[in-house]
């Protein structure tokens, strides 16, 4: 068991990412580097099963998952990978995919990159503020038509046990409303850089450090 913990790591990368066109908020993924794939899958098939997470193959590759989980535990590509369903399989079939560009190519990765101070850390990412902006302004709208909606349901049931009446306070204010469904992503991306941070080893701790790029610096 020591050799296979010894294979996995230190790196551990997240990932999240805007959803497809059509699905709503963010999908995420952890990604930590496996030196000896072999070794940590016959560790993960003695402890998996166990919880309902059976081994199948995936393109060569192995994940573990069940059905209703929604989550799986992937193995391939130098990585052991763990997220929702169809994320950790995008995420090992892009791994083993010379032709799928890295992330190290994206330009807003490499800015966020540059941007960070001399010396060593232990950790650090960055968030594209624009992006996730534009994700939470869908959710606020989304929730306040849910709420009309539900508001809409409690009038035409007014007549009924009183017990069962159930009136909704407006998500949103009105005044707000126009503005949040003017606002876009390409308007959010002239005003806005992404959010950079990074943790340091200090004597007495660990110092974490967040810098705001300029939406000028940020590169799309």
């Amino acid at each position: 068991m020591t050799k296979a913990f010894t294979s996995i790591g230190p790196e551990v990368f997240t990932i999240g990412r805007k959803a497809p066109e059509g699905v709503e908020g963010i999908q995420s993924f952890t990604a930590i580097r496996c030196t000896d794939e072999k070794t940590t899958n016959a560790l993960l098939a003695t402890m998996l099963p166990s919880m309902g997470m059976m081994p199948r193959d995936f393109q060569g590759q192995i994940v573990y998952g069940g059905e209703g989980l929604g989550s799986e535990i992937g193995l391939g590509g130098g990585a052991l990978v763990m997220g929702a369903d169809a994320v950790v399989e995008q995420a090992l079939r892009s791994a083993s995919d010379p032709a799928v560009k890295s992330l190290g190519e994206n330009p807003l990765y490499r800015k966020c990159l540059a941007s960070l101070a001399p010396g060593e850390i232990v950790g650090w990412g960055y968030a594209d503020v624009p992006i996730l902006l534009d994700q939470n302004r869908k959710a606020v709208l989304a929730l306040d038509e849910r709420f009309e909606s539900d508001a809409d349901d409690a009038d035409a049931d007014k007549d009924g046990d009183s017990m069962d009446l159930l009136v909704p306070t407006p998500f949103v204010n009105e005044a707000m409303k126009p503005a949040l469904e003017k606002i876009d992503l390409a308007m959010l991306n002239r005003y806005f850089g992404p959010l950079v941070w990074d943790i340091r080893s200090q004597a007495k701790g660990l110092q974490m450090r967040a810098v705001w790029l300029k939406a000028v610096e940020a590169v799309k």
